[in-house]
């Protein structure tokens, strides 16, 4: 297209697009199940079988097949006979249209490996920018549009070029998130010994070590270490916004060099210079916030002012007791057990919202969950807070100390 669009797209907290507004028009959708304009007929449903999207139907007219390839690609559109071809579109490997020219256009924006195409951002004619969940993709260049924010592999040099989709070998790679290429699917099902997933706890755990110098203790599995990775892209993400684009540098000097253990029992902590996770903390739907909560415990040690390792979820001095003292309280105690702290009740968790009262417990933890509830879910924060914690992180990546 010539000139310029403008594009506003919004997603929930764990990353799912909701809405999306390109050249004035809105699109609302409900994850990879529904999206429409406004009007009924406008509607499309996505239905799904063993996790494979397989059919489509817009408004009331009837449904259509979804016929991919080997990468995944919507490659073919039948009618919902199945005798009829409704249309078709064949790919060059890193994603271009390649044939047919002049035919129709697939109804679905799901497309090149199965992720959306966003047509109104790109050339006029092309597929435009797809949209891989951490990153958007230029198929016409055959790299990403911004750095990965991960190094999934340090021991393959090709990890290192942070725009490089999928290790330059796109014939055979696919790329679900936009952080590391996987084998596609028919290779897996073959399993196919010499095609193996670009990442491992070591890969990861190293990525970590070079991004923010946490040392990663004890048994992990690779799921897990991908949430703390999604849980920290979060935070930075959230902290561009409030810095100008100084989220990465502002999180490694509150968060960095770290240890992240693994415990048993039934409670995350914070002591000194290592987070304790427990081996259930994946299982909760909330564990994103958890780890973040968590990460806030070590930013308020990191702005204690005594008292050594332990620092300020124990005895204080800290931002936790700044924001205590923010919203009326009066910080005093173990701060860890401390209750409220004489914080008015206009200002305390409300039960009801997101995270229940567990900030109620203590001022650390009343700190923690205002931070960790600022990036998952503001509605649930008290009044107030998300005010302060934003100046606070404004002075802090500038070089001062509220």
């Amino acid at each position: 297209m010539s000139g310029s669009a403008t594009a506003t797209f919004y997603n929930d907290g764990d990353g799912n697009r909701i809405k999306a507004t390109v050249s004035g028009t809105t699109t609302a959708y409900i994850g990879s199940y529904f999206e429409w304009i406004g009007p009924s007929g406008t509607m499309i449903k996505y239905y799904y079988a063993g996790g494979v999207r397989v059919a489509m139907r817009t408004g009331s007219n009837d449904p259509l097949w979804l016929l991919g390839d080997h990468l995944g690609s919507t490659s073919k559109v039948a009618n919902y006979n199945g005798l009829s071809e409704h249309s078709q579109q064949m790919y060059k490997p890193w994603g271009e249209k390649r044939y047919p020219t002049g035919a129709p256009t697939l109804p679905t924006t799901f497309r090149f490996t199965g992720q959306r195409s966003e047509t109104g951002l790109g050339p006029s004619g092309g597929e435009g920018l797809y949209f891989y969940n951490s990153r958007w993709y230029d198929s016409a260049l055959g790299r990403f549009v911004q750095a990965d924010t991960v190094i999934p592999n340090p021991g393959n040099s090709q990890s290192f070029d942070r725009f490089a989709y999928v290790g330059n070998n796109p014939v055979r790679y696919i790329d679900p998130t936009g952080h590391r290429s996987d084998c596609t699917e028919q290779e897996i099902a073959a399993s196919d010994e010499t095609c193996e997933e670009n990442y491992s706890v070591d890969d990861l755990s190293s990525s970590l070590q070079y991004l923010y110098g946490w040392n990663i203790m004890g048994d992990w599995s690779v799921e897990e270490l991908i949430t703390l990775i999604d849980a920290a892209m979060d935070i930075i993400s959230y902290v561009n916004e409030i810095t100008s684009g100084g989220g990465a540098s502002w999180f490694r000097e509150v968060t960095g060099d770290i240890n992240i253990n693994r415990v048993g029992g039934v409670s995350n902590y914070v002591l000194g210079n290592t987070v304790n996770m427990t081996f259930s903390w994946l299982k909760d739907p909330d564990n994103k916030e958890i780890f973040a909560h968590e990460l806030a415990h070590v930013w308020d040690n990191r702005t204690a002012t005594m008292h050594g390792s332990i620092g300020a979820t124990w005895y204080g001095g800290g931002a936790a007791d700044e924001l205590t003292k923010y919203v009326g309280g009066e910080p005093r105690n173990l701060r860890f057990i401390n209750g409220t702290s004489g914080i008015p009740i206009e200002y305390q968790w409300d039960t009801k919202k997101s995270g229940g009262g567990y900030g109620n417990h203590s001022t650390a933890d009343y700190f923690a969950e205002s931070f960790g509830w600022m990036i998952y879910d503001s509605s649930a924060v008290p009044q107030g807070n998300i005010s302060w914690l934003r100046t606070v992180i404004a002075l802090q990546s500038n070089g001062d100390q509220p």
